[in-house]
């Protein structure tokens, strides 16, 4: 039982941490959750890399939130979903703030 408090503990601790922590693109921000949530539109594979058709497909797509909409304007769109995309693949929390675009790290 104690052994179930203490990963619940964790988790909820990692899981603030994540929400805390902002990624800045220019005057665009995503939290680390709407990362994930791109890359749940997106699938596991990174079928667009920076080809700007796979782009233009992404943005079409019905799922994705409206929050990235705002991304398929941008001449960099493709490095922009690329970095969201690899920032959600991240398993490790703490080395998230490796990615230049992120803020609130501790």
């Amino acid at each position: 039982m104690k052994t179930l408090f203490a990963i619940t503990l964790i988790i909820l601790c990692l899981s603030g941490h994540l929400e805390s922590i902002l990624i800045k693109f220019g005057d665009l921000e995503f939290t680390v959750d709407d990362a994930m949530k791109l890359k749940d539109v997106i699938g596991e594979e990174k079928e667009f890399g920076h080809k700007m058709e796979g782009i233009l497909n992404l943005c079409k797509e019905p799922t994705l939130p409206a929050n990235f909409k705002p991304i398929c304007q941008k001449n960099d769109a493709p490095q922009v979903f690329s970095t969201l995309y690899d920032i959600a693949s991240n398993p490790y929390p703490c080395d998230i703030c490796s990615f230049a675009v992120c803020t609130g790290c501790t």
